[in-house]
């Protein structure tokens, strides 16, 4: 489990919906419940992570959608679908190692790290992304370098007046990635 202190807080006194956690690892201060602070986690490299093959129908994750447009809903990935899709995004918007992505859905994070590139997640509530600071967002894109940003529509909406009434350019960014809702003309 990797989770803020006060859930590991949470997790040590009502132990039943926990009791299935093997690895413990503190996002902040660690106190008595063991395992490891996230900065000793940190491993930097230059490769990808390995796909590691699975049956097909092997389960991968439960990933929820945005909630942008209503009550987040979990959505099971499969093994042989998810590694079909990271196959196919990696090769299609060229993706991989030494590219840095500002990743504004939690659930493609997962694909930024199996393609060995750098993934930033900006200060902004994942479940809500209507409510993103286009501040907050170009401010990682600037930070970081990131040569590409995924974001919702409703996210892109925001950062491209934000920009334009700032006078800010992003010269590192050459992609800008959206799906999940229709896209206005403008936006493009």
């Amino acid at each position: 489990m990797v989770a803020l202190t006060l859930v590991h807080v949470i997790a040590s006194i009502i132990r039943g919906p926990f009791r299935s956690v093997k690895r413990k690892i503190t996002v902040g201060p660690r106190l008595f419940w063991g395992g490891k602070r996230l900065k000793q986690c940190r491993i930097v490299g230059e490769a990808p992570f390995e796909l590691v093959e699975l049956e097909p129908d092997a389960k991968m994750a439960i990933v929820f959608t945005s909630g942008s447009t209503g009550t987040p809903k979990g959505v099971v990935w499969g093994q042989e679908l998810f590694q079909a899709q990271v196959r196919s995004v990696e090769k299609m918007l060229d993706m991989g190692p030494g590219r840095t992505q500002v990743q504004c859905f939690a659930a493609f994070a997962i694909q930024d790290i199996c393609w060995g590139q750098t993934c930033v997640i900006p200060k902004m509530n994942l479940a809500k992304p209507a409510t993103a600071n286009p501040a907050d967002i170009v401010a990682a894109i600037v930070e970081h370098q990131a040569d590409s940003a995924f974001a919702s529509p409703i996210v892109w909406i925001k950062v491209g007046p934000y920009c334009r009434s700032k006078g800010i350019r992003l010269p590192s960014l050459s992609k800008a990635v959206t799906t999940g809702a229709p896209i206005p003309v403008h936006v493009h």
